[in-house]
């Protein structure tokens, strides 16, 4: 047995309104603040502009007219002196709506008075109010690309910075997951502009030919969930261990009715594919959870992606460990090489050999599974899967079923095109969902991630492998670039046209365009921050590379940590982080300040 696995599919999924629902750069979470009336800054203090766009800044002449659109903007200005040295503190806006970063990027509220700084929130085309005319318009999905997203930023900063009569002022962007890439890549391709940046948690070299690790990302949530993480050190081996257990009790019909009972799950387990499915629901939280593991209470990951005004608890990982909290591993022994991924697994008179992805074991019945610790073995597992999944208190019971991420499969028979389709002339009006559009800008630059790749293969505590015993980098881009395939038409079904077609799952052209590694020899003025509790750290710059080209590395951070507002249960790395950048902005400041004189 081989899965997909929740981890591979986290980068682009579906088209569709679910397309962002289980996406690691994902549907906003930060409306919430706003209505709950926050002491902290929100867009209740934001000042709302637009500002006109072309569709295309760089081929303006392709089509029959020249079409624009209204970039929305938000802009803070009470901190702002006006003066020479003080900055434009410019976030670059990614997949969502742009008040998701108002209310959750604390960091620019707090350096906004120290820096008597211009506070300014752009958001990305193609999402929230800043969508395009895309009915009538002959290939309205080809301009959603982070070039063009790019672009928009940089022309907005110019044109703020000549309204407010500022025509020097250093901008200093900022941006966390893709907005990190952003904020990095407006640095790298903007430097006319762009001061500096401060890009956090940004996977910037999780493109193939970057030879990231692809399993990087379960190996930071196994560390999420170990003593070096801060959670129970039994918690990591208890989980790796429940997995095979679940997957060879499940193989006969008494077994199913045995983990359907223990698990509550709200319909009972009647296939070896519905066992399959729950396997993978079991496994989805633990991104979420590594993600979200803040020192404080946050509904940032919970409302983005279940759309639930339900907080995750402080350190979430942690509280969900506390129940696999057992050092007798809840009497189950090990033997064998789990490195390897070729280990058995005793339990009283049970026992169950793992090769890979397949189980063998002796005799036993359900009696003999009842007689041991593996009922309060998997009871611990689903208490600690309820620290997701029973986030609001009032779940009655456990869906079971494989998290409703997976891309829409292109039917197997062609079908007419229409005219407008042969013209690329869009009929439709558009795609619904907060993150919708993520999809296009994948699709559009085979944007292919593969640090979240591989799960399974002995460095983590997932089980089973995702990929075949001899697998190499080429077996792992083809199957995370699959999806590539069969882009054009699935947006064609909506009526809308002028994605990509063509398929580069090494994603040479990202590469190519963003520098790749090559950065290192002639970028300046960037900190790149990542929290070693975050699935995305492992395709993230965590090395100094020169005095102007800084990593901030936080051991206990999650998720862009460091963005967030500070507060008194702050680990020291955040606390060290955020020192570390504002420092870095005051130098960047006066280096600009001082070559405007020169």
């Amino acid at each position: 047995m081989r899965m997909v696995s929740v981890v591979v599919l986290v980068v682009c999924l579906t088209l569709a309104t679910e397309a962002a629902s289980w996406n690691a750069v994902r549907r906003p979470g930060g409306q919430v603040a706003a209505v709950r009336g926050a002491t902290h800054p929100s867009t209740v203090n934001c000042t709302w502009k637009y500002f006109s766009q072309p569709l295309d800044h760089f081929s303006p002449g392709v089509t029959e007219k020249t079409y624009t659109f209204q970039q929305r903007y938000c802009i803070y200005d009470k901190f702002f002196s006006g003066r020479s040295d003080a900055p434009l503190l410019f976030y670059t806006g990614n997949e969502s709506p742009v008040e998701e970063y108002v209310n959750q990027t604390g960091l620019m509220w707090t350096l906004g008075p120290k820096l008597n700084g211009l506070i300014v929130f752009a958001e990305h085309r193609y999402f929230g109010k800043s969508v395009p005319e895309l009915q009538g318009v002959r290939n309205c999905l080809a301009y959603c690309t982070s070039q063009q997203a790019l672009a928009d930023h940089a022309m907005l900063a110019i044109h703020i910075r000549t309204t407010w009569k500022v025509p020097n002022a250093p901008v200093i962007a900022f941006g966390g997951s893709y907005g990190g890439m952003l904020a990095a890549w407006a640095r790298i391709k903007y430097p006319n502009v762009f001061a500096g940046s401060i890009a956090a948690s940004a996977p910037l070299w999780g493109f193939p030919l970057l030879n990231p690790p692809v399993d990087g990302a379960a190996r930071s949530i196994t560390r999420a969930a170990s003593a070096e993480g801060g959670a129970a050190a039994s918690c990591k081996t208890n989980i790796r261990n429940a997995y095979p257990l679940i997957y060879d009790i499940g193989k006969s019909t008494a077994g199913l009715k045995y983990i359907s009972d223990q698990f509550n799950l709200c319909k009972p387990l009647e296939t070896q594919g519905d066992l399959e499915a729950f396997l993978q629901y079991a496994q989805a939280p633990w991104f979420l959870l590594a993600e979200g593991d803040y020192p404080f209470a946050s509904t940032y990951i919970t409302y983005a992606v279940q759309s639930v005004d339900a907080p995750l608890p402080p350190w979430a990982m942690r509280v969900a460990c506390k129940h696999l909290d057992r050092d007798d591993l809840f009497g189950v022994e090990i033997a064998g090489h789990p490195e390897n991924v070729t280990f058995t697994l005793h339990a009283g008179s049970i026992e169950i050999e793992v090769d890979w992805d397949q189980t063998s074991s002796n005799k036993y019945t359900i009696a003999d599974v009842e007689a041991t610790q593996i009922g309060d073995l998997f009871s611990a597992f689903k208490n600690a899967m309820g620290v997701w999944y029973n986030v609001t208190g009032n779940l009655e019971c456990f869906n079971g079923a494989a998290p409703s991420h997976a891309r829409q499969q292109v039917p197997a028979t062609p079908r007419a095109k229409q005219q407008s389709e042969r013209d690329g002339v869009c009929t439709g009006t558009g795609l619904k969902g907060n993150a919708a559009y993520w999809d296009v800008i994948c699709c559009n630059e085979n944007l292919n991630l593969v640090n979240t790749a591989v799960q399974g293969v002995g460095n983590d505590m997932y089980w089973p492998p995702n990929v075949p015993r001899n697998w190499s980098m080429e077996t792992v881009v083809h199957m995370s670039g699959e999806y590539l395939y069969g882009c054009p038409e699935q947006f064609a079904a909506a009526g809308l046209y002028g994605v990509s077609r063509a398929h580069d799952p090494w994603s040479l052209w990202d590469t190519t365009y963003y520098g790749g590694k090559d950065i290192t020899k002639f970028v300046s003025n960037i900190v790149f921050s990542n929290g070693l509790l975050d699935p995305w750290s492992h395709a993230g710059v965590l090395t100094n590379y020169s005095d102007s080209l800084t990593a901030v590395v936080l051991p206990f951070g999650g998720h862009h940590l460091d963005l967030f507002f500070p507060t008194d249960q702050d680990p020291e790395g955040a606390v060290a982080a955020r020192m570390v950048e504002e420092n870095e902005i005051r130098k960047w400041i006066q280096e600009a300040t001082a070559e405007e004189y020169l």
